[in-house]
């Protein structure tokens, strides 16, 4: 399985997440696209348009977080990244990154995702993604269309296999 489709500072937020052993998953467009194939039934392209990654938000894996994130000249100490989770105002990341991190997605429980990813193969190494049944779930919950097109291309790799 690989993770393709990343921009260049989207694969050094990954890899400065892995030096920091940050513990997270990819979630959203890009985990769609690990597990079908970007183009869709009807010709159409399926292009993610942001990196949506899942953290876990125990108090060591912010601190974690934060390190990794300082790394890259985005300065977010773990005690504001707390306040925001607990908040529900979700961190988006600025600088050209296009990501957002969440503490919990419809569908899934962020601890059934975190204990049970899959690995995929990228320019920065292994990278923990949501696992394909989970994604599945998460993608029944929710009723974007886009979620919806999303659903239908992961159960078409269901029955194709």
């Amino acid at each position: 399985m690989m993770l393709n489709y990343l921009n260049t500072m989207e694969e050094q937020l990954l890899a400065v997440f892995l030096q920091h052993s940050v513990k997270f998953a990819v979630v959203g467009g890009h985990a769609v696209l690990c597990y079908s194939p970007i183009e869709r039934k009807d010709g159409t392209l399926r292009f993610p348009v942001d990196l949506d990654i899942l953290v876990d938000t125990n108090h060591e894996n912010l601190i974690k977080l934060s390190d990794a994130l300082a790394q890259l000249c985005i300065f977010i100490a773990e005690e504001h990244l707390e306040k925001a989770y607990i908040e529900d105002k979700l961190p988006n990341l600025v600088g050209g990154y296009g990501t957002q991190l969440f503490r919990r997605i419809l569908g899934a429980e962020t601890e059934a995702i975190l204990g049970s990813v899959s690995y995929a193969h990228s320019a920065v190494g292994q990278v923990p993604v949501i696992c394909k049944s989970l994604l599945i779930e998460a993608k029944r919950a929710c009723q974007r269309p886009k979620d919806v097109e999303d659903l239908c291309a992961l159960l078409a790799t269901c029955d194709a296999a």
